[in-house]
């Protein structure tokens, strides 16, 4: 998901964003940060249900900026390995 975002929606707010950045924006705002700093974060220290709640606030966020993700599009929900999303 997160690469498909690199690809459809390059940039945000003006800022060059890459699947890393995404990935420390959703994961900071999945727990209330306004920012997120560039250091650590790692999405497999999330729950289940914090995980999947990641993945209706990415898709959230992708429908509303255009962005269509493949697993969408087969109708299939995002498949994880150890909580982990790219």
């Amino acid at each position: 998901m997160l690469s498909e975002l690199e690809e459809q929606v390059p940039t945000y707010h003006g800022i060059q964003m890459t699947k890393e950045k995404y990935k420390y924006l959703f994961t900071g705002s999945l727990n209330g940060c306004e920012f997120v700093p560039a250091v650590g974060g790692s999405s497999s220290k999330l729950s289940t249900a914090q995980m999947a709640d990641l993945i209706t606030m990415i898709e959230m966020f992708g429908a509303e900026n255009g962005a269509v993700f493949k697993d969408q599009i087969a109708g299939d929900r995002y498949a994880t390995k150890n909580n982990e999303f790219h």
